[in-house]
């Protein structure tokens, strides 16, 4: 995947991010291309938010890939999003653990 579509990417997920989540704040978007058990393209997407875990609404949470889909597929990318949050605090004590 080059430079230039992985920023496009993680531009598509901010913007979605901002649409779907209102009032909570994204500290980073990680993306990296990989494939699953059977082979298929998948996108590992690590998203570091500000805040308390209950901040996120799971409604909203569960259907962004339903919204990210067809927006990632406009720049050519059709692999899967596998999408996980972590809060700011709680990447600081994983951080801290495996050091």
């Amino acid at each position: 995947m080059t430079e230039d579509i992985l920023q496009r990417l993680k531009a598509v997920f901010r913007d979605v991010l901002n649409e779907r989540l209102e009032g909570v704040e994204f500290e980073s978007v990680d993306v990296q291309s990989d494939h699953d058990e059977d082979g298929n393209e998948i996108l590992v997407v690590q998203i570091v938010f500000d805040g308390k875990q209950r901040a996120l609404d799971p409604q909203k949470t569960s259907s962004l890939t339903r919204h990210l889909r067809p927006r990632i597929a406009d720049i050519g990318v059709y692999a899967f999003p596998v999408i996980s949050f972590v809060s700011k605090s709680d990447l600081g004590k994983r951080a801290a653990a495996v050091a």
